[in-house]
């Protein structure tokens, strides 16, 4: 075989190079697109939007890929290109904790173990979080917009790399962009998914089509785009296409069970054999109740019964109509007078069985009681307010809530039962105390130190 002249080889030469700059350029600017877009919806995790944060950290990410990509291409040896690219991620992750809000001393190498103390709590507290994140823990806050900016470093040194790994920065830029869709959903979700579709495909594909590819491809990539929006939201039905938990409820049987609401103090013998006993479709994770348990007697917390259903329990806010939803509830393998309800339940409808108000708050089937094949809807109301709503709420307390700071003590020697009256919380009155027998002075901390509340009493106030 007969070897290419010199100019032959350098114009060669330089029509590869020519051939992967060009593909370089396709890989950064695909790259970008779909980074960009991941990284506008990662920004809505936390309220207010991190949109500023964010675009920070993209920049970031886009000079340590450029830098690193440099660093492989230009250095000779393994240990050379291993060593540059780690220098360039450690910078890269202390400019990514600045930008997403980590004070600069914290970097200090003195402080590197306040730092992952605090790194570290913040992570773990991420389980319980209710998204998209509204708190004031600006140690919650860093790591949740950091996450977003070490995808997008990850996504940015692997796609601009001279050896590209495009599956694992599609990997990467996928977490950013699902993780963000599962916590807060975009208005227009098909259409979302869709332009997300694309830019996927073309990062995943623009540099390894020739010209003479590339429209078929595109018109291709169209069509099937569009055509799966306009089919999602026909195959998007609230029913299941295979109902497998109908089916498990087809092979369990009748078998119902009953409970006993009131407190014991007992062990709990309550059947545990996998049984489902109810259904609930809500918004969001809710607390299910059944019953009010009003009435401390000094032993055992009771259910009230001098307590009309129709009274109040708690105020709502027309300032946050989000507090308020529609759950349905569909009766299982539960035998109950009581409704399951959730935080104030205002209103019961579409029930197979009749319904009366309880307590404040419930509701209970007025003849008999819920059973399998049962079903209704409740109006409930859920308040989550954040901690500066509530250290901004003030004092203006209902005229109800001083009926609900009231503990009756067991007797004591003497004195028989002692009811103690608890004021409202900033309202500069006192305690007070008295004897189910008459007896009117009575010191109500003497009371409650003398009681078999004391350490609670102890720990109250310590709390306050």
């Amino acid at each position: 075989m007969t070897a290419l002249p010199a100019p032959g080889r350098a114009i060669r030469a330089a029509g590869a190079a020519v051939a992967r700059s060009e593909s370089w350029t396709l890989r950064l600017a695909s790259f970008s697109a779909l980074g960009l877009f991941g990284g506008a919806h990662w920004a809505g995790i936390v309220r207010p939007g991190a949109g500023g944060d964010l675009l920070g950290l993209f920049l970031v990410a886009i000079v340590a890929g450029v830098v690193s990509a440099a660093a492989m291409e230009t250095l000779t040896t393994r240990l050379q290109r291993s060593a540059a690219v780690a220098a360039v991620v450690l910078v890269a992750l202390a400019l990514i904790l600045l930008a997403a809000g980590v004070p600069l001393w914290y970097l200090r190498p003195d402080r590197w173990d306040t730092l992952s103390v605090n790194v570290g709590n913040a992570i773990a507290t991420l389980p319980d979080l209710r998204m998209p994140y509204r708190g004031v823990d600006p140690w919650v806050r860093a790591v949740l917009v950091s996450g977003g900016g070490l995808l997008l470093l990850l996504g940015a040194i692997l796609a601009l790399a001279p050896r590209p790994r495009t599956f694992a920065v599609a990997l990467c830029l996928g977490v950013l962009y699902v993780v963000a869709l599962v916590e807060h959903r975009p208005s227009h979700p098909y259409l979302d998914g869709a332009l997300f579709t694309l830019l996927l495909a073309a990062m995943r594909w623009a540099d390894r089509l020739s010209a003479r590819e590339a429209p078929v491809a595109v018109s291709i990539a169209v069509v099937a785009v569009l055509g799966s929006a306009l089919l999602a939201p026909h195959l998007d039905s609230p029913k299941p296409w295979v109902d497998y938990e109908a089916l498990a409820e087809a092979l369990q049987g009748g078998k119902t069970t009953t409970f006993t609401w009131n407190h014991s103090y007992g062990p709990l013998d309550w059947p545990r054999d996998g049984l489902e006993v109810a259904r609930v479709r809500s918004r969001g994770d809710l607390y299910i109740k059944t019953a009010n348990l009003e009435d401390f007697d000094g032993r055992e917390w009771r259910q009230a019964k001098g307590v009309l259903g129709g009274d109040q329990d708690t105020q709502i806010s027309p300032l946050h109509p989000s507090w308020t939803q529609t759950i349905h509830v569909d009766i299982k393998g539960l035998k109950s007078q009581q409704f399951l309800v959730a935080g104030t339940t205002t209103f019961v409808s579409h029930s197979s069985k009749d319904v009366t108000q309880a307590t404040p708050g419930t509701f209970q089937a007025a003849g008999k009681p819920l059973r399998r094949g049962d079903s209704y809807d409740a109006l409930v109301y859920w308040p989550t307010p954040s901690p500066v709503e509530m250290h901004g709420a003030g004092f203006d307390y209902p005229y109800y809530a001083t009926g609900e700071l009231g503990i009756t003590l067991p007797p004591q020697p003497g004195v028989g039962a002692v009811e103690v009256r608890i004021p409202p919380w900033g309202s500069g009155a006192a305690a007070t105390a008295q004897g189910v027998y008459g007896f009117q002075h009575i010191d109500p901390t003497v009371a409650l130190t003398s009681s078999p509340y004391a350490r609670e009493y102890a720990l109250a106030q310590q709390l306050r």
